[in-house]
């Protein structure tokens, strides 16, 4: 399992803890959960955000137009770049959270290099064989 699922497994598709963390008053109305959004100035609540069902985990901005997962979340709080620095957002939630991502070897996906380095190394198995 990747680091990426074990995190999302650990909030088993109730992300209200996750969010908790940012916002200290979190209510739950008829019409969704809204929350001031901490991108920009905002007197009214404009941020929805997922906390379980079908697209639990995403939040978006009516106002700023803004929007993502959990990562995207994290890395825009923590000025990160969610892309080209989606280890350390792993890392971070893993450790904000204390889940263990240590067993799941390297953080992030695997590199295309890598899975040619897979394929090139079947073809070649497959060549001694015949």
């Amino acid at each position: 399992m990747s680091a990426k699922q074990t995190i999302v497994g650990h909030f088993a598709g109730d992300f209200t803890a996750f969010y908790q963390r940012y916002f200290a008053d979190i209510r739950i109305g008829q019409n969704g959960t809204k929350v001031l959004c901490p991108f920009h100035e905002d007197r009214h609540p404009s941020l929805s955000l997922e906390l379980r069902g079908r697209k639990a985990g995403r939040w978006f901005c009516h106002a700023c137009g803004e929007g993502g997962s959990i990562f995207e979340f994290f890395a825009r709080k923590h000025h990160l770049n969610c892309r080209s620095q989606f280890p350390e957002v792993l890392k971070g939630i893993a450790a904000d959270f204390g889940i263990d991502i240590s067993s799941n070897g390297r953080a992030g996906r695997r590199t295309p290099k890598h899975i040619r380095s897979l394929a090139e190394r079947e073809i070649s198995d497959r060549k001694s064989v015949v």
